[in-house]
């Protein structure tokens, strides 16, 4: 069974105490995880808001910038 990750649950993964309901995501195979475009972009402009003042967001704003540079062309421009 496939399960598509909302904004909410991929924002709740990088967190030190999971909801429960997202801590069972540790049961699932990764392969069964997606996350829709929506939502990695949703999640994206959220980091790059806070990298001004958090090191942990800049990371992670390097790391979406590299993932939106790998699907270039795949999918309509949405930075």
């Amino acid at each position: 069974m496939k399960f598509l990750l909302d904004t909410y649950v991929l924002k709740e993964i990088g967190r030190a105490e999971l909801h429960e309901n997202v801590a069972a995501l540790d049961m699932i195979e990764d392969s069964d995880l997606a996350a829709s475009v929506s939502s990695v972009r949703e999640t994206a402009k959220g980091i790059k808001k806070k990298r001004r003042t958090d090191a942990v967001a800049n990371v992670s704003a390097n790391a979406s910038d590299a993932i939106f540079a790998a699907y270039e062309g795949r999918y309509p421009s949405c930075r």
